[in-house]
């Protein structure tokens, strides 16, 4: 029997449920750092969020998080953050097409002008579901990880 995939606002209850899919993502993430993380980006949907896709039986296979943004050339800007879609049983990836169903569906609701997705480079999978779906590389960002750096306190 098919899975049914539906994506919903992550729910405060949801939060330890969806850690290790973040954790898939980010390896190092810790579960205090992606609870204080869920906690700040939760709350406004129309300013920003999680985006979760789980099955009719309650498990999750994919989230996104989301923020609006005033872009200099593209205007109202719905920027992803963070996307990850895992794809166990069927690598047809239906979690990820619901994903990227859901960011195009939120960004028309939001009236945005504009999606720009910041994926890794390990994403290699997604990446191409995003360039299929229409996705291009707009422009590069560069890190790097500042040690000294004192954590923020709210």
């Amino acid at each position: 029997m098919p899975r049914t995939l539906v994506a919903a606002p992550l729910a405060p209850d949801d939060l330890l449920q969806a850690f290790p899919l973040a954790r898939a993502l980010v390896p190092q993430l810790e579960l205090t750092t992606w609870l204080d993380f869920a906690r700040r980006q939760s709350g406004k949907p129309t300013s920003h969020g999680i985006i979760a896709v789980r099955d009719d039986r309650g498990y999750f296979h994919g989230l996104f998080s989301y923020e609006i943004r005033h872009a200099l050339g593209d205007g109202v800007t719905l920027e992803v953050g963070l996307a990850v879609a895992m794809e166990l049983l069927d690598r047809a990836g239906p979690a990820a097409a619901v994903l990227l169903e859901e960011i195009d569906a939120l960004a028309a609701r939001l009236r945005c002008a504009a999606v720009q997705v910041h994926l890794r480079p390990d994403q290699r999978r997604l990446r191409r579901r995003f360039e299929g779906s229409g996705h291009g590389v707009c422009g590069v960002v560069l890190g790097r990880t500042i040690v000294a750096a004192a954590p923020l306190t709210p």
